[in-house]
């Protein structure tokens, strides 16, 4: 009679323990997606390398991915929508602080950013000829 509670007893724990392991294991909350079309790969691995070092290189290589999947609405194109967005508005910044022959000592490209934005709340804070500029 010991030995066969003794087992019962072991097989509980045995089934217990292995399930109790099966609920541990971490899920992950975004399934990896995973791709045969080496175009897709190919052009996001150019746009992650030259991200930091060369942003020119990397909004083109954006550009091209959004020209072929931008239907699509994985993590990739969320991220990518929003980089080019944010380079767009970068560049334009260098435009017009480029481009105004007059910037004033309290007009800094942190200010010019904010008046892209919002030009009619900035007007008083800039030279008018920055505002004439900011033809967006």
């Amino acid at each position: 009679m010991k030995l066969a509670t003794l087992t019962l007893f072991f097989a509980i724990a045995l089934t217990l323990g292995a399930t109790a392991r099966l609920h541990a294991q971490p899920r992950t909350s975004t399934p990896v997606q995973e791709t045969d079309d080496e175009y897709k790969v190919t052009t996001y691995k150019k746009f992650v390398d030259n991200r930091e070092p060369y942003p020119t290189v990397a909004y083109q290589a954006a550009r091209d991915y959004m020209a072929k999947y931008a239907k699509e609405d994985d993590q990739y194109t969320r991220y990518l929508r929003k980089w080019i967005t944010a380079y767009e508005e970068d560049e334009r910044t260098k435009r017009v602080a480029a481009e105004s022959p007059i910037v004033s000592s309290n007009c800094s490209a942190a200010l010019l950013r904010k008046i892209s934005r919002k030009p009619m709340a900035w007007r008083s804070r800039c030279s008018p000829t920055i505002l004439k500029t900011l033809r967006f």
